[in-house]
């Protein structure tokens, strides 16, 4: 399809895109949209046909540049999106008909919030958002997918989805909010101040528990940790899926490449016992965000998830002046810790009109439901009373 100068193209494969263009767009510094995240993912056989993430990347060139990118997947299945529709899939089976293969636009495997329009910087970032959204609706039309899903949207890309009439869905994660930006060499004191007692206390005892246990924590940048160390490091985090009797989504290469491609934006985040690994959580940075993902154990310790998760990352945020801390979904029990309710947003496009009115029905029940989640849960945050 060419519009005006520009000429867009669905490509079946990351190795197919010129890497050096792809990382010129805007956005693509974000851990989760670099081209070596993606290319790791397939060079380790998380995208491709045997997976169920087929990809069907959405680029708009001007002559041999790359001007604008989305990746977007053809889904044979739900599993690793946490936007939940498995239920609509049961639907269309039990009446008959195929939900899959669907499109899904976001980073995959993945629960963060994030644009997913990249744009080259010497463009207008709005008209190419338009075309790339316009060219994956007049895919989905033409080769008569089911549905299209645009998920973990950020605020402006929305905006621009709901142009196309699709329905908006949310949901509910709990972030931590960096409040002390500004101040010079903040402390996770800084953090308990703004706590009421009883709260403050408990956290205390709980760090207080692990040191008198003599476990010790550091942080290091994947690329700073020698290849040796990541038999153990896997470990723990194969262990998180085996202890579920699931197997884990990615091989130890995976984890081995990002470090050698992109380590340093993954801190890793470490609990150590006499020089033996107990724990690890495998993380992400961007310029502002600090994402906690991939966590693992290989001893029951009380309080040890809630410290290498959670504590960790925020002294890590504090130090380093990161904004945000995105831990991932679920978990109410992140608000005793400080980690705010905030709303996540995904836009949903379904081909048969009775389904998308039943759909849209549903939709519109869940949202008040999900709103007054929101609000009864801020109720249970740890603050002091203003």
């Amino acid at each position: 399809m060419t519009t005006e100068s520009h000429t867009t193209k669905i490509i079946k494969s990351f190795l197919d895109i010129d890497s050096a263009q792809w990382n010129k767009l805007d956005g693509a510094n974000h851990p989760f949209l670099r081209y070596e995240f993606y290319s790791a993912l397939e060079n380790n056989g998380n995208l491709n046909a045997e997976s169920g993430w087929n990809c069907r990347i959405v680029c708009i060139y001007d002559e041999d540049q790359l001007i604008a990118a989305m990746p977007m997947f053809s889904k044979d299945h739900s599993w690793a999106e946490f936007v939940f529709d498995w239920s609509w899939a049961n639907a269309y089976s039990q009446h008959g008909l195929q939900y899959y293969p669907k499109l899904l636009i976001t980073t995959p495997y993945t629960p963060a919030t994030a644009r997913k329009c990249l744009t080259h910087p010497e463009h207008n970032r709005q008209d190419l958002s338009k075309e790339l959204i316009k060219a994956a609706m007049d895919y989905a039309h033409s080769e008569k997918f089911s549905s299209l899903h645009a998920i973990f949207l950020d605020d402006y890309e929305k905006s621009i989805w709901k142009e196309h009439d699709l329905m908006e869905r949310i949901d509910c994660q709990f972030h931590w909010q960096n409040e002390w930006l500004d101040k010079e060499e903040p402390e996770f004191d800084d953090f308990l101040a703004k706590m009421n007692s009883s709260k403050r206390k408990k956290i205390r005892q709980e760090r207080k528990s692990l040191i008198k246990k003599s476990i010790e924590f550091k942080i290091q940048t994947a690329n700073e940790i020698d290849e040796s160390k990541w038999d153990d490091l896997y470990h723990c985090y194969a262990n998180t899926f085996l202890l579920r009797g699931q197997p884990p989504y990615f091989e130890k290469e995976f984890f081995l490449e990002l470090a050698r491609t992109m380590g340093e934006q993954m801190p890793i985040v470490q609990a150590w016992q006499d020089d033996i690994l107990l724990a690890a959580a495998i993380c992400f940075k961007s310029d502002d965000v600090f994402y906690g993902r991939y966590w693992g154990k290989m001893a029951d310790i009380n309080n040890l998830h809630f410290e290498t998760c959670y504590y960790q990352s925020i002294e890590y945020a504090l130090t380093n002046g990161l904004k945000h801390i995105e831990p991932g979904t679920g978990g109410t029990h992140k608000l005793r810790r400080g980690f705010q309710p905030t709303l996540t947003t995904s836009m949903h496009w379904i081909a048969h009109e009775g389904f998308k009115t039943a759909i849209e029905e549903h939709l519109n029940r869940e949202r008040p439901a999900i709103e007054s989640y929101l609000e009864d849960a801020k109720e249970h945050l740890p603050f002091k009373a203003l």
